[in-house]
């Protein structure tokens, strides 16, 4: 018999925090959006690495190049807007400021754009710069005077006359005046890695769909059954009498007393709330849990083990990257290229190396305060989130190293690690089924017991509600819940933020109605 147990979290509305990171130049490796100067080391929060790893792509040169003259959109992604303005700055290779690109007045540190929050800005290079560093800074002024949050990107600025290859980054061709780009690119300057370009690359009867403020600009979402990132996975040897879960359309309430999709009476209740439910049960060594929340937005549930080590935080090893396939001493490259795994075996001088066990990181850019301080709720969780439009289902496992929004496993050389996810929109809810094995399978899991484990849980906003209502700025560039679907993983909407959480602990045979068995000391969430 496997003992379950979650910490449910009792929400305290109206906690919130600040996200910002580049999507062009792309954002230093991780694109982690939760930087901030009172944790993390400047410049840029994180070091500088040696090489990058980009979903199934291997990106075999660590800077983008851009060239003096031509004219360039700075863009980023915000996932919650704090008061107060820009700056952006070229700095060189040692953290020197080499020019100073907005605001344009030298006069001003930050924009006056304090009640004005876009996500561009114009840069037209005037010297070259090799090595260099792009950096944007975010203020927050309602945590105070002097907090912000900063996000870089490694370029390098070269003289001469971009090729039009060079115009489009190397991901399209330059005709009559614009990028025309390959497949799985898009962007002005093709400069966005897509999981999709059109439906057909969506299998089995997938869709693809725009999502905007996200760093994947347009995914795949799956038919009933499917997922994966082109839909290519199914659950396999499913169940033809299985009396619990409804494994095929169309939905039969005659037989499945909850919305035609499963029977509750199979499963353990979680009650998060008087709106979010979720149920589990054990199937051979993989657990199942159903998401079942009001709402039609994305939905989220996170877990960690109960006692876990506060030097999580050092995963991912963010000093002692290496890959498993040598680039640096072999080739010598400019610009960012992309290789795809499919195409390795016909690349060369690539050479292939066995890893060896890297050094233990010393602070992955943390400061000393920050990696002595108790794990907040969001540190070190294996997290599934997932949306549904028009009744196709869009499900990632991912992994949140800090408060940063999750990023999915691949990031992290990991891999999907779900056996299973369904999911539909009903009665004005989200309901989502996914399996995985109780057991971690690679660093980026965590295991789903035995024993007690720690739960968030999360959800989005409604379409047409504004993330930052009752706040004194304007918000342009689809900052407003035009696409309720996109994971915008911070806000007091959100449901992301908590201060209190009770443990819970029972048996599978327990009754419905569990009791506290420990508190958990208050956490402060606010920089």
């Amino acid at each position: 018999m496997i003992l379950r147990s979650l910490i449910l979290p009792i929400l305290l509305a109206g906690l919130t925090s600040g996200h910002i990171s580049l999507t062009f130049p792309p954002a230093r490796y991780p694109p982690l959006d939760f930087l901030d100067n009172l944790r993390t080391q400047q410049p840029c929060g994180v070091p500088r690495p040696l090489v990058r790893k980009f979903s199934n792509l291997f990106l075999s040169a660590r800077y983008t190049d851009l060239y003096v003259g031509e004219t360039y959109n700075i863009s980023w992604r915000m996932q919650f807007v704090h008061k107060g303005g820009f700056r952006i700055t070229l700095l060189d290779e040692n953290g020197n400021k080499v020019e100073q690109i907005l605001p344009v007045s030298k006069d001003k540190n930050f924009t006056d754009d304090s009640e004005i929050i876009t996500l561009s800005a114009p840069y037209k290079p005037q010297q070259s710069c090799q090595h260099c560093i792009l950096r944007v800074e975010k203020q927050a002024l309602d945590f105070g005077k002097s907090y912000e949050f900063f996000t870089c990107a490694d370029i390098n600025v070269l003289p001469g006359k971009p090729t039009d290859e060079d115009l489009c980054l190397g991901n399209g061709v330059f005709k009559d005046g614009k990028c025309a780009c390959k497949p799985m690119f898009s962007g002005e300057w093709c400069q966005f890695k897509d999981d999709c370009s059109k439906d057909e690359d969506c299998q089995n009867g997938g869709k693809c769909m725009e999502q905007k403020n996200s760093i994947i600009h347009n995914a795949c979402f799956c038919s009933f059954g499917f997922y994966g990132i082109n839909c290519a996975q199914t659950m396999t040897k499913k169940p033809t009498n299985d009396e619990c879960f409804n494994f095929q359309m169309p939905l039969k309430k005659e037989t499945f007393t909850n919305y035609g999709l499963f029977n509750s009476k199979c499963y353990k209740k979680h009650i998060l709330n008087t709106d979010n439910v979720v149920y589990s049960r054990v199937v051979g060594t993989e657990l199942e849990l159903i998401i079942d929340y009001k709402g039609t937005s994305w939905v989220a549930l996170g877990w960690r083990p109960l006692g876990i080590n506060k030097s999580c935080r050092l995963f991912p090893d963010l000093e002692n990257i290496k890959w498993k396939r040598d680039v640096e001493n072999k080739t010598s490259f400019n610009k960012t290229e992309s290789v795809k795994e499919s195409d390795n075996d016909k690349i060369e001088p690539f050479d292939l190396k066995p890893v060896q066990k890297a050094e233990e990181p010393k602070n992955n850019g943390f400061l000393l305060n920050a990696l002595e301080a108790e794990l907040h709720p969001m540190d070190c969780s294996d997290i599934i989130t997932a949306s549904i439009v028009d009744g196709y289902l869009r499900i990632n496992d991912m992994y949140s190293r800090d408060r940063s929004t999750p990023l999915s496993d691949t990031w992290f050389e990991g891999e999907e690690s779900l056996t299973a996810a369904y999911g539909i929109e009903v009665e004005g809810r989200t309901v989502v089924m996914f399996r995985r094995e109780i057991s971690e399978i690679e660093p980026s899991d965590h295991p789903l017991g035995p024993g007690k484990i720690f739960v968030i849980y999360s959800k989005g906003i409604e379409k047409g509600a504004d993330m930052n209502a009752g706040r004194n700025v304007t918000v342009n560039e689809g900052m407003q819940v035009e696409n309720k679907d996109v994971l915008n993983y911070h806000g007091s909407m959100s449901l992301t933020q908590y201060h209190v959480f009770i443990v819970y602990s029972c048996l599978i045979s327990c009754n419905e109605t569990m009791q506290p068995v420990q508190s958990v000391s208050s956490l402060q969430v606010f920089p």
